[in-house]
C-alpha cells in the first residue's frame, strides 16, 4: 500500500522496506502505562486501600475497605496520565455509567464513580471466584455445566439490551463464576449504548442512558470473537453480543473456537467466509436442541439470528428445564487465591476496542431444536437457492448465477517460473469479469486467502457467498501451454462447465479471452452488445508482451526495490514488444511512483517518468482506472496540481468503482486537502471493498492519525497487528500515534518493533530512553535530528522531511522552514504532509510557512 509505506519509509526508515473489571491479560502488557501502586491504608475518599490486586493500560485495581459501610469492595482507579487524555476518561466514565445503569443479579454492581481530588474511581463489589477462561484452561464443560452458566449469561444480556446497552465484549475472561455458581458479568468498559429510537420513549431510565457510538469502518476487537459485522468493519448492534455468546458457548462445550485459523489474518478471513466447525465435529454426543441454538447464534447474517436475545433466553430455560443450578468446577478458596486477580482490569484502551469486533462476533441468535438443529444450514441453503431461483424467474433470467470466485490456479508445472502464469491468469481473469454488469466478482485478496489450500466447492460457496467458482490448474511444457477449468455451481457441487485448453503459449491472449467469454455465457450472464465487446477486449494481440505484463506484475506485487527494478524491465520490454500495450504503460507508471519511498530515489527522476507512462496509458486505453489513479498521485504530489488531482481519482473510481487502491489514495489526497470527514470515508470504502488487504486495513489507521483521531487510529492498528503479528507497517503508524499522544514508551516499543521485524539495528532506538529520562521529548528529538542527520550526510539525502518534522517537534522555526524547503525543492512524496502534519501546527500563520504552502500548490482552501 502506498500510503502505508509512505509514512514508514518517512519515520527512521533506516531499513528497506479497556479493558475493565476483569482478569489482567499479560499479552499486552509490554505496552501498558506503568503506575505508582498506593500503600496499604491509604484512603481514597471513604474507602481504605488493603492491597493491589491489578493494572492495565488505563489504571489499577485495589481491594480495599468501605470505611462508611464496613465491606470489602474493588477500587479501580484512572492513572493521571489517562486522566489528562479526554478519551479514556470518557471511557472510564462511559463503563461507570453503563455497569450502574443495570441491577442484575449476574452483572457485576457498581457502588460508587467518585472523585478524591485529581483521582478519579470506580467501586464495586469485590467477587471472589475464577473467570471462565480459568475454569476452561484445564478443559470443555459438561453440558449440564454449560447451560447453567450460558443461562446466566444470557440472562445478563436481555437485562442489559433491554437498558438500550451492547457489551461488546462478550468473552470467557469478561465472565467470572463465585465457588457458589453464580455468574457474573464483568467489563462495560468497552459497552455501546444505543441510541434511543424514538423521542417518544416514556422509559423513566432512558434520560440517563448515554448515546455513544463507535464509527463503521474501524475494526475493534480480538479476531476469535469477531462478529463478521464487525470484522467487515460495519456498523454492528445488540446482536452481535448473541453472535459472541454462541461463540462462547462452543467453546464451554468443546474447549475450543468454532473457527479455525492459525493467524489473525486467517481467522478473519474464517470468521467472513468460512462457516463454524460444526459442534459434532468436536462433541458428537451433544443434544440436538443445543446445537440448533448455538448454530443460530453464530448466523454470519445479523438478520438470520435472533432478533431478540430473549428468544434465546427461552430457548436455553427450555433446554434447561428450569434445573437446580449445577456445581461449576470446584472454585475454592485456594483457586480463588491462585486466581488472585477477582476484577482487574483488561489492558490498555486499544484492546478495549478490540474487544469490540470480538463481541460484535457474537450476536448471533438462536432459536432451535431437535433435529431442526442439524439441518438448519442445508435448509437455509435450500431456501436461500429456491428465492434467488424465484426472483430470476420473474425477473426474466432464470438460472443466472449473479456471483463467482475465480479461485487461484494451482499451477502443475512443478516449476516456481511459471507462478507469475498462474497468479497472473487469475488476476486478468477475475478483472475481465468484474466487467460484466451485475456480476459480482470476488476480489484478488479474498480469493488468493485460499491459495494452496483445500475446500469443497459448497464450502467456498458458503465462505464467500457466491453461486459458483472457478477452479483451474495450469501448466507449461515444451512451450505449450495447459490450462484446465471447471466451473462449479457452489450449491449443488454439479460442474455446470468444464473445459481443457492446449494450445502453444502465443495463443494466450486468445485463451484468456475465450475463458472470460465462456465463464460469462456458463452463468447464462444476458450482456449487452457494449458489455459483450467490452469483455471481449484485448490489450494486446501479441503472446509474449502478454507474458511479459504478467511476469512484471508479478514482481510488483512482491513489494521490493529488487523485484521493482526487475519490474521495470519487464515492462520495459513488454512495450518493447507491443507499443500499443497500455496495460504495460500503466504497470510502468506504478512502479515508477513507488520508487521514491522504497528505494530512497528522487522523486524528481520517477515521478516524471511515473506520469509519462501514465499518460502513454489512458492516451492507449481511457478506459483504464489504474493510470487515471496514478496520474492522481503524481500531479497532486509532485505537481501540486489538485484540481486535475481530483479529477483523476474520480474518473478512475468512476470507471471502476470496486478499484480499492482508487479509494485509498484519493483518501490521503481528501487529508491533505483538511477534507477529513470525506477522507475517513474514503479509507473505509477501500477496506468495505478489500476486507482482507492488510495494507488497506494500515492506511485506515494511517488516515485516522492524519486527521486528528490518534485513538482511533491507536485501537484499528492493533486489531490489524493481531490480524498479523509480522507486518510491519502497523507498528510505524501507530507509533506516530502515540507520538501525538506524547506516550514514550509505546511510541518507541512500537519503533523498535517495527526495526527488529525489518532485522535493522535497534540499539540507537534503545538508548532513547536515557535521553527521554534526563531531557524528556526534548532529549529525544534531538537525538533523532543527530541520527538522521549522520544518515542524510553518508547516504547524500532522503532524511528531509524527518529532521524537519523533528525540528517541528522542538518548534525551531529557522531549522524547521530549512529542510521543510528542502523537501519542495525536491517534490518529495512526502511533501503534502508538510500541510498535514500536526508537527508544524505552530507555523500556522507565519508568511515563510504561508508562502512554502503556495509553493506546494496549497492556495484558497480555507
Amino acid at each position: 500500500m502506498q500510503v502505508a509505506l509512505d509514512v514508514i519509509s518517512s519515520i527512521f526508515s533506516s531499513q528497506q522496506s479497556v479493558f475493565s473489571f476483569s482478569v489482567l491479560s499479560t499479552q499486552y502488557s509490554s505496552l501498558s502505562t506503568t503506575f505508582m501502586a498506593l500503600d496499604p491504608n491509604t484512603l481514597i475518599s471513604h474507602y481504605r486501600i488493603a492491597e493491589k490486586i491489578g493494572e492495565g493500560g488505563m489504571g489499577e485495581v485495589y481491594r480495599a475497605s468501605d470505611d462508611v459501610l464496613e465491606r470489602d469492595v474493588a477500587l479501580k482507579i484512572i492513572s493521571e496520565e489517562c486522566c489528562r487524555e479526554s478519551e479514556k476518561l470518557q471511557r472510564f466514565v462511559r463503563e461507570a455509567k453503563a455497569s450502574s445503569a443495570l441491577n442484575h443479579p449476574n452483572i457485576i454492581t457498581i457502588f460508587e464513580f467518585g472523585t478524591d481530588g485529581e483521582t478519579h474511581f470506580i467501586a464495586s463489589e469485590l467477587i471472589d471466584g475464577k473467570t471462565l477462561g480459568d475454569v476452561l484452561s484445564s478443559g470443555p464443560l459438561s453440558v449440564p455445566e454449560t447451560l447453567q452458566i450460558a443461562g446466566q449469561v444470557a440472562s445478563a444480556l436481555s437485562a442489559a439490551h433491554a437498558a438500550g446497552i451492547v457489551h461488546r465484549d462478550i468473552k470467557p475472561d469478561n465472565v467470572m463464576i463465585r465457588p457458589d455458581g453464580l455468574v457474573k458479568v464483568l467489563d462495560f468498559g468497552v459497552a455501546k449504548l444505543l441510541r434511543l429510537e424514538s423521542s417518544k420513549n416514556t422509559d423513566p431510565e432512558a434520560e440517563t442512558r448515554i448515546k455513544i457510538d463507535t464509527s463503521p469502518g474501524m475494526i475493534i476487537g480480538t479476531a476469535n470473537y469477531m462478529s463478521p459485522e464487525q470484522a467487515a468493519a460495519k456498523e454492528v448492534d445488540h446482536r452481535s453480543d448473541i453472535f459472541s455468546f454462541g461463540v462462547l458457548v462452543y467453546e464451554m462445550l468443546t474447549g475450543r473456537l468454532p473457527f479455525e485459523g492459525e493467524t489473525g489474518v486467517e481467522m478473519l478471513g474464517a470468521i467472513l467466509y468460512k462457516d463454524p466447525v460444526p459442534l459434532s465435529t468436536h462433541a458428537p454426543d451433544l443434544p440436538e436442541e443445543l446445537c440448533a441454538v448455538i448454530a443460530k447464534a453464530m448466523e454470519k447474517d445479523p438478520d438470520a439470528r435472533y432478533q431478540d436475545v430473549n428468544e434465546l433466553v427461552r430457548d436455553v430455560r427450555a433446554i434447561t428445564g428450569e434445573s437446580e443450578p449445577v456445581a461449576i468446577r470446584s472454585v475454592s478458596d485456594e483457586s480463588v487465591q491462585e486466581a488472585k486477580t477477582e476484577i482487574l482490569d483488561r489492558g490498555t484502551e486499544e484492546q478495549a476496542e478490540l474487544a469490540d469486533t470480538k463481541a460484535a462476533d457474537s450476536r448471533q441468535t438462536a432459536k432451535r431444536s431437535g433435529l431442526f438443529g442439524y439441518m438448519w444450514v442445508p435448509i437455509l441453503l435450500v431456501i436461500l437457492a429456491l428465492t434467488a431461483g424465484a426472483f430470476w424467474y420473474f425477473s426474466g433470467s432464470s438460472g443466472e448465477i449473479d456471483s463467482i470466485a475465480v479461485m487461484p490456479f494451482v499451477n502443475e508445472s512443478g516449476d516456481d517460473d511459471v507462478e507469475y502464469l498462474s497468479d497472473g491468469m487469475t488476476e486478468t481473469l477475475i478483472s475481465r469479469l468484474t466487467r460484466i454488469p451485475n456480476l459480482s466478482v470476488k476480489a484478488s485478496s479474498s480469493v488468493f486467502y485460499y491459495k494452496g489450500k483445500s475446500a469443497t466447492p459448497r464450502q467456498l460457496g458458503q465462505d464467500l457467498g457466491v453461486g459458483a467458482v472457478l477452479l483451474g490448474k495450469v501448466s507449461v511444457r515444451n512451450e505449450r501451454l495447459k490450462l484446465s477449468l471447471e466451473l462449479v455451481d457452489t450449491a449443488t457441487q454439479n460442474a455446470l462447465w468444464g473445459e481443457t485448453f492446449d494450445s502453444p503459449m502465443s495463443d494466450l491472449v486468445d485463451v484468456q479471452k475465450e475463458v472470460a467469454e465462456q465463464v460469462s455465457s456458463q452463468l447464462r450472464q444476458h450482456l449487452s452488445t457494449d458489455a459483450k465487446e467490452d469483455l471481449a477486449r484485448t490489450y494486446t494481440r501479441n503472446s509474449e508482451a502478454n507474458q511479459l505484463y504478467l511476469k512484471g506484475r508479478y514482481h510488483w506485487n512482491k513489494r521490493s526495490v529488487e523485484d521493482f527494478q526487475k519490474a521495470i524491465d519487464l515492462f520495459k520490454e513488454a512495450i518493447d514488444k507491443d507499443p500499443t500495450y497500455a496495460l504495460a504503460y500503466s504497470g510502468l507508471a506504478d512502479v515508477y511512483v513507488l520508487m521514491p519511498q522504497y528505494a530512497r530515489k528522487p522523486s524528481k527522476v520517477y515521478m516524471p517518468l511515473a506520469k509519462s507512462a501514465a499518460q502513454k496509458a489512458i492516451e492507449l486505453d481511457d478506459s483504464l482506472a489504474e493510470p487515471h489513479a496514478t496520474m492522481g498521485y503524481v500531479v497532486s504530489i509532485f505537481e501540486g496540481n489538485f484540481v486535475e488531482a481530483e479529477s483523476e481519482y474520480e474518473r478512475a473510481i468512476q470507471l471502476d468503482p470496486k478499484y480499492a487502491t482508487a479509494y485509498q489514495w484519493y483518501s490521503e489526497y481528501l487529508a491533505a486537502m483538511g477534507r477529513n470527514e470525506e477522507a475517513v470515508r474514503a479509507a473505509k470504502k477501500a477496506l468495505e471493498l478489500e476486507p482482507l488487504s492488510l495494507i488497506i486495513h494500515t492506511g485506515v489507521g494511517l488516515i485516522y492519525w492524519i486527521t486528528g483521531n490518534p485513538d482511533a487510529s491507536i485501537a484499528h492498528l492493533k486489531t490489524t497487528k493481531e490480524l498479523a503479528p509480522d507486518f510491519i507497517p502497523p507498528y510505524q503508524i501507530c507509533a506516530l500515534a502515540y507520538e501525538s499522544k506524547r506516550m514514550f514508551k509505546e511510541t518507541n516499543e512500537n519503533y523498535i518493533k517495527a526495526f527488529e521485524l525489518a532485522g535493522g539495528d535497534t540499539s540507537w532506538l534503545k538508548e532513547l530512553e536515557t535521553h527521554y529520562e534526563k531531557d524528556g521529548w526534548e532529549g529525544v528529538w534531538k537525538q533523532r535530528i543527530r541520527f538522521f542527520l549522520e544518515r542524510q550526510k553518508q547516504e547524500g539525502g532522503g532524511y528531509e522531511f524527518i529532521i524537519a518534522s523533528n525540528y517541528g517537534n522542538l518548534e525551531n522555526r529557522e531549522k524547521t522552514l530549512e529542510y521543510m524547503r528542502m523537501v519542495v525543492d525536491e517534490r518529495g512524496w512526502r511533501i503534502l504532509n508538510i500541510r498535514s502534519a500536526p508537527t508544524f501546527e505552530f507555523l500556522k500563520g507565519d508568511p515563510e510557512y504561508e508562502a512554502i504552502l503556495e509553493r506546494i500548490g496549497f492556495r484558497n482552501l480555507e
